[in-house]
């Protein structure tokens, strides 16, 4: 969610191997274009345009999710991650990150969704 310009999409990528596939999902048409250019070539790495209030992938289909300093931006935190639930299979992992701690309050009422690890 919110992958920016792709910096953090390789590394992914590598890990998943042959079988695997890497979403990044950003709104903001520049970040997409960037994050096309830097994983050109790697053909696990599938960018789309989309917002974190309605991600354009499927339910429960992601085993692993990073949402890193995009909570800040987002006018309804608890939303994007409702949206993340949706997406995540049972037993997912997720990375999350926010530079305002307030942006983080919502993880609480999800703490029956999710492991806190």
């Amino acid at each position: 969610m919110g992958c920016g310009p792709g910096t953090d999409l390789p590394a992914p990528a590598e890990r998943v191997g042959d079988s695997g596939t890497v979403i990044g999902v950003d709104r903001d048409q520049a970040m997409l274009t960037r994050a096309r250019e830097r994983t050109d070539g790697l053909h696990q790495v599938e960018i789309g345009e989309g917002d974190v209030h309605d991600l354009p992938v499927e339910p429960g289909t992601v085993d692993r999710a990073k949402i890193d300093r995009v909570l800040m931006h987002v006018a309804e935190p608890a939303d994007a991650l409702a949206q993340l639930h949706r997406v995540t299979r049972p037993g997912a992992r997720i990375g999350l990150c926010s530079a305002r701690r307030a942006r983080l309050r919502p993880i609480v009422a999800l703490r029956t969704a999710f492991s806190v690890v």
